[in-house]
């Protein structure tokens, strides 16, 4: 039996997924994906908002100093993130 009161209620107010990174998410570098797979394991296996964006992480070397920019999926919560390197393949 489905038990109606427990739902999350960013599925029902479709907020799960946001446009930009905010400062407090994790996130994990994205290697080559299909992107329809990559978001259907995401709303079925975690349960807090998430996103796919970049990130610029600065290299420093003793040649240069550059940044790169980086395509990764962030988590607002840990768990989350645990779960998708653990699991997602």
């Amino acid at each position: 039996m489905i038990d109606i009161y427990k739902f999350n209620p960013m599925d029902w107010h479709n907020t799960r997924y946001i446009s930009s990174i905010p400062a407090h998410f994790v996130f994990v570098k994205l290697q080559e994906y299909n992107p329809l797979a990559l978001l259907s394991w995401v709303e079925q296996n975690t349960s807090g908002r998430y996103t796919i964006g970049f990130v610029q992480i600065k290299r420093n070397t003793k040649e240069s100093n550059t940044i790169i920019e980086e395509k990764v999926i962030a988590f607002e919560d840990p768990q989350d993130l645990t779960i998708f390197t653990l699991f997602y393949k």
